[in-house]
This record gives structure tokens, sequence and C-alpha cells, in this order.
């Protein structure tokens, strides 16, 4: 029998003991599982941990740590269950439709250590040809690629057979174009709605429209003519909050026009009225530009059937438009008239101006004859 060095390192109940074997120069991790001992071997004591919490996380799906029958859908349902407490509840619902709708149905039955990416790639050519999109199948293949890597880590899988996929190439679409004159039309429909101003805003800057919901207004300046981007209205199981930005860039500084400093003024005189007339039963806890009659949070549904749409009826646009069409009509209409991909892409909060070119470069204006003019006097000064 191996000679284990005396000092040997216990954890908690039920969580295992870790023995470096010195003769043997090997460390080696037990667990009692159901009355029943295992032991796990690895060359340093992060491996010899990893294959025994793989064994407790292979246990609590009700699979035996030495089987290989634990499958896919299995892999996937412990991955959300592990996962829920890092995402936003937005993202883990998309992540468990992801699951629910086509991974599990297609992929589920398979025994994660038989799966391979010839399974995978044949399950996402089904996909195409049923007529699902090729962003649909990219996302696909990031879901099962997440938890494929979390079961490598745990010791569960050696690779990730989603990385070795060929996945089809996503052409981006035009997004859809409105003329200076027809955001003229939208904004005229617009007055006296209720909620104008932050279709203004929206239009004029290029928001998100959850940022938009999550203004605060400590976060507008009048004076200056800006708005400070800091957080984002999310609803979770506990009710509204103020979540992070989608990312690190989205946190930015917006410089506003006079027009629409006019425009939040007079929404800030609205909204006084409004929670004078209700008095303390106004509920705008969270400070917000933009709320209901009853300043509690805008939900997002509400405001596009109640608002947005008839705005668009009134204006005679196409009322297919979403509220965040708003952001593709700022991007295209700035990019159009010759204004600075980098200050576009910073309004924007997009992480690069190389994402704000990729998505938007149908709207650069045409500029080959200016360069070459450019470039032909360059020449010509030789001559």
């Amino acid at each position: 029998m191996a000679k284990a060095k005396q000092n040997s390192r216990k954890r908690g109940q039920h969580e295992g003991t870790i023995t470096y074997l010195a003769d043997r120069k090997i460390w080696m991790a037990r667990i009692m599982l159901d009355l029943r001992r295992y032991s796990f071997y690895g060359k340093t004591r992060e491996i010899a941990v990893a294959k025994m919490d793989a064994a407790e996380r292979m246990h609590r799906l009700g699979v035996d740590p030495d089987s290989k029958d634990i499958t896919v859908q299995q892999l996937l349902d412990q991955w959300l269950r592990d996962s829920e407490p890092l995402w936003a509840a937005s993202t883990l619902a998309h992540h468990e439709y992801m699951v629910r709708v086509h991974l599990g149905p297609g992929l589920g039955r398979h025994k994660a250590s038989t799966l391979t990416s010839s399974k995978v790639q044949r399950f996402y050519g089904d996909m195409l040809r049923e007529g699902h999109s090729t962003a649909l199948v990219q996302h696909a293949n990031r879901v099962l690629c997440a938890c494929l890597n979390r079961a490598v880590k745990a010791g569960i899988l050696e690779r990730n057979v989603s990385t070795l996929v060929d996945l089809p190439q996503h052409r981006v679409k035009e997004k859809p174009q409105l003329s200076a004159l027809e955001v003229q039309q939208v904004i005229t429909a617009a007055r006296g709605d209720r909620l104008e101003t932050l279709f203004t805003l929206g239009l004029s800057t290029g928001c998100r429209i959850s940022e938009l919901l999550g203004l605060r207004w400590d976060r507008v300046d009048l004076e200056s003519g800006s708005i400070h981007i800091t957080h984002q209205l999310k609803n979770g199981k506990d009710g509204w909050y103020l979540g992070e930005l989608k990312t690190g860039r989205s946190r930015r500084h917006i410089e506003i026009g006079p027009t629409t400093v006019v425009s939040l003024k007079a929404h800030s005189r609205r909204m006084a009225e409004e929670q004078l007339k209700l008095g303390p039963d106004w509920g705008n806890d969270l400070g917000l530009v933009f709320v209901n009659e009853s300043g509690t949070p805008i939900e997002r549904r509400n405001l596009r059937r109640r608002n947005w749409k008839a705005i668009l009826n009134r204006s005679g646009i196409d009322t297919h438009l979403t509220l965040h069409n708003m952001r593709d009509i700022f991007a295209s209409l700035a990019l159009g008239n010759g204004q600075n991909v980098v200050t576009v892409s910073s309004m924007l909060g997009h992480r690069d101006p190389s994402v704000t070119l990729q998505r938007y470069s149908y709207a650069l204006p045409d500029s080959g004859r200016e360069v070459a003019n450019v470039m032909d006097g360059v020449i010509a000064a030789a001559s």
C-alpha cells in the first residue's frame, strides 16, 4: 500500500479527504457516497480535487461516478442550475429556452462520453434545414460550448467537442433605416404622448431601451446638456432593480442637443405635476426619469404596445419597427451623414469601433470618388 504523508488534509463533512502519497508522488482524494468509498488521483492536488468534485456532481445527478452513462441532457440541466446565480434573469430565460426547445430534444439523449463533433455538426445541419437562422445555430453552439467547458473543467469530459464543429457564417442583416425627414415624422407623431421625451432621447442618442428606462434624474445634467449612462433597468425575481450594463464600454457620458434638453425640462415638469397629484402613492423609489402613471418602472412590452405602436401608426412609418430599432436608426443616420465612426461607437457604448463598422457598414457613405480625387491631387502635384 502506498505510504501517505501524515499531514493529510481533510475537508468538511461529506467533502472528502485529500492526501499526498509521497512514495508515488501523487495526490489522492477520497469521498464516501452512499456508503461507498471512491478514490481519485492526480499529479497535482487540484486535479485530484477536480475529479472528486466531478464525482459528486454526477452523484447529485443520480449517476454512478464510475459510470459513463451521464447524458448531455443531465449536463445541460446541471449547468443551468449551477450557473443560475451568475446570470441576469433574462440571460437565464434565454439559455433555458435554448436547452428546452433545441439542445435538449436534439442532443440530450446522447451519452456525454460518446458525443462527437460529427453528431453536433449533424444537429446544426438539421437546424438549418428546418429553417432556423445561422444566428440561432451560433447561439446554440455558444450555450453548448459553455456547458461542455464546465464539464471538462469538472473532469467529467476529456474535451469539448463543440469547439471542433464548423459553424455557418452569420451574415449581418441590414438594419432598418429612416431618412431625416422620416425621423422628423416620428418625432412629430410623438408630440403629446406622455413619454415623447423618451423617444426623442432614443432617436437622438442611440441608447439601448433598457438604459433609457434605467436612467435616473441624478444622471441627467440639464445645465451642460448631457446624460450619464451607468445602469440599465432589469426585472428580477424580487422585482425591478438597476443592473450592470452590457459591457464596460457601455458606461458612458453622452452629450445631448438643445432641443432634447428642452424636451427633458418639459418632461421633468410633467413628472413633478404627476407626483404632486399622487402624493405618497407616487412610487418612483429609484428616481427614474421615465416611469408609468404611478411612478413605478415601465414594462418594455407595455411601452411598445401602448406608446410606440401608436406613434408609428400616426407617423405613417413602418409599424414593424421595434424599440431597439431607434438605436439602429440613430447609428445609420449618424454614419450616413459622415459622423466619425469612433464617436458614434462611443455613443452607442460598443466595446470597439469594429463592432459598429461590422453592424452598420452599409450606412457609410460611398467615399471612393473623394478618396480618388485626393490621391489624384497628390500625384498631380508631382507632375
